[in-house]
């Protein structure tokens, strides 16, 4: 009887495609690919591992199970470490399997793909390989060629594949490599690819790290302690209640908000994404540092600036402006003018805020709380005096001369005009950066 184990006593160093990326091959593509090479039966494989590993015989023999978050995966995937020599760790969910439940509706049950993905592994390996990422089904756009990641065949409609090497659909033979539709992503597509992508990439860089359930809590204790310790008051809209600042910022992506639960266990991707959105935050972000990201004023994912029809020859004006704005609400000792005064005082003319909806959420949350903060000085005052300020710094004043004319016309504390004048220093050094460029 011929034997279909290979001669040698480890596996050869077969290594992990795009390792250490946001598009690494799951451990269980590079699985198919080893046997394919050695030429060793599925099912001799899975004993072989079981056997290094000392786990049961015969427990989890789908090849999706080696990309999974269990105690399983973890012994097959060390002792596949042993075999190889390569570091393997990159191309599983180990990383989050205190957090992430894996029989939850986080991970896709079948096959994954992104067609042009599949195409282009043939022509450079003559063998397809599965990407860790197309494992979230929540992941919905390829992050190189664009295309939407397919689970059905274009051809017949079939579902629910196991392999995750696969070219043709098990049922009608039909290539998978054709059908790509490269419709753009809506703006909660692109937040939840952009914190999925943040979770593989820091997950494959380290494999050894994991993202404990404990910091899960402290980011639900510090939202809870930041709710009880705020002193200000808003006028929201009615129709939004006290939740006007979180509505105004996740409106344009049309991300729903979770109630955090306080007693909460493994969760899936939903309940990450839904409480990182209560706080504007990327997922990755309110796991590794959870106090801030529950304290900071709107911290989050920043979208880039959408040009409005029919204005298409002013994109350096727009992206400008947008820097701007980025600028001031990222420096905390600025006193803001209303969004309209910048808009005036920048030269942008047509000012529509559909056009900025991530940067002007986030600045409009900032305004109002500062004008809760600072009753001393009206509204329209602080849009006098940055003006004026803005006036002298461009006739050549220094940033010291026109606080120190501004302390006398304007009746405030001396740090509160330090604000404005902080605030217009800011704008006059965009717009310089920007006309001698």
């Amino acid at each position: 009887m011929t034997s279909h184990m290979p001669n040698w006593t480890e596996l050869p160093p077969l290594k992990l495609i795009d390792a250490g990326t946001s598009g690494t091959e799951s451990l269980s593509s590079y699985c198919l690919r080893l046997t394919r090479l050695c030429e060793i039966p599925w099912s001799a494989f899975i004993a072989l591992l079981d056997a290094a590993s000392g786990s049961d015989s015969g427990t989890y023999k789908d090849c999706s199970r080696l990309s999974g978050t269990g105690p399983v995966v973890l012994r097959r995937a060390r002792a596949l470490e042993r075999l190889t020599g390569q570091p393997l760790l990159g191309g599983t969910l180990l990383g989050i399997g205190e957090i992430v439940s894996g029989r939850s509706g986080t991970l896709c049950k079948g096959a994954s793909w992104c067609p042009r993905c599949l195409a282009d592994s043939v022509q450079e390996d003559d063998f397809p390989y599965s990407r860790l990422i197309w494992r979230f089904a929540a992941y919905s756009h390829c992050a190189t060629h664009g295309a939407r990641i397919e689970n059905t065949c274009p051809h017949c409609g079939s579902s629910g594949f196991r392999g995750v090497n696969v070219l043709a659909c098990p049922v009608c033979r039909g290539s998978l490599t054709v059908g790509a539709c490269f419709d753009p992503p809506s703006r909660a597509e692109k937040w939840t690819n952009h914190c999925v992508e943040e979770l593989i990439q820091w997950i494959a860089d380290d494999p050894t790290r994991v993202l404990e359930r404990s910091r899960l809590f402290a980011f639900i204790q510090a939202v809870e302690d930041v709710g009880r310790a705020k002193t200000q008051r808003y006028l929201p809209l009615k129709a939004h209640g006290d939740d006007f600042v979180r509505y105004m910022a996740w409106r344009d992506a049309n991300v729903p908000t979770l109630r955090l639960r306080p007693n909460i266990g493994r969760v899936d991707l939903g309940d990450l994404l839904r409480a990182a959105a209560s706080q504007c935050v990327s997922v990755l972000d309110m796991l590794l540092r959870p106090v801030e990201s529950a304290s900071a004023l709107l911290p989050g994912v920043h979208y880039s600036v959408d040009i409005p029809l029919g204005r298409e020859n002013l994109p350096n004006a727009w992206m400008a402006f947008s820097k701007t704005i980025e600028a001031l609400i990222s420096d905390t000792s600025c006193l803001l003018p209303s969004m309209q005064e910048l808009a005036r005082t920048c030269g942008i003319r047509g000012y529509d805020r559909r056009c900025f909806p991530g940067q002007v959420a986030r600045y409009s949350a900032q305004l109002r709380m500062q004008r809760t903060l600072y009753r001393d000085v009206p509204p329209h005052r602080v849009n006098a005096a940055f003006h004026q300020s803005l006036r002298q710094l461009r006739e050549g004043l220094t940033p010291q001369r026109v606080a120190e004319a501004l302390q006398r016309s304007l009746p405030a504390r001396s740090t509160t005009t330090g604000q404005i004048v902080r605030a217009a220093y800011i704008v006059y050094q965009s717009t310089l950066l920007v006309s001698t460029a």
